[in-house]
């Protein structure tokens, strides 16, 4: 290949690639790592620690967690359950195919884990 044939880079088109490079592995971070939900999905964390503030406060008063059939939540989408061991499971879905964040109270760590949400 000669010289004459070969693509010669002007400063701005180079300076257009080069952002367009950057746009491109900016996305695909964002599309791939995965988000915490604070900052994914706040107001719906806010109503979950709101009804975790809630959750405590009743068994600070009566020893016990409440009853999930009876715990009343925000949201249609947020769930609550009990587990075997006197720990929780609070959480909302999100997206088309039953995803969900939830907050379990034994580890005290937030999980994106449609397994994790489910009742024992």
């Amino acid at each position: 290949m000669s010289v004459d044939t070969m693509i010669q880079w002007k400063p701005p088109a180079l300076a257009l690639v080069l952002i367009a490079l950057s746009l491109a592995i900016v996305l695909a971070v964002a599309i791939l790592v995965p988000m915490p939900p604070e900052f994914a999905f706040p107001e719906r964390t806010r109503s979950v620690r709101r009804a975790i503030a809630r959750l405590e406060a009743y068994k600070h008063e009566y020893g016990t967690y409440p009853d999930p059939r009876r715990f009343v939540l925000e949201d249609d989408s947020m769930c609550y359950t009990l587990s075997a061991n006197a720990t929780y499971v609070i959480g909302f879905d999100f997206g088309f195919d039953s995803d969900r964040y939830c907050y379990e109270s034994g580890t005290r760590r937030w999980y994106n884990s449609f397994a994790v949400c489910q009742p024992e």
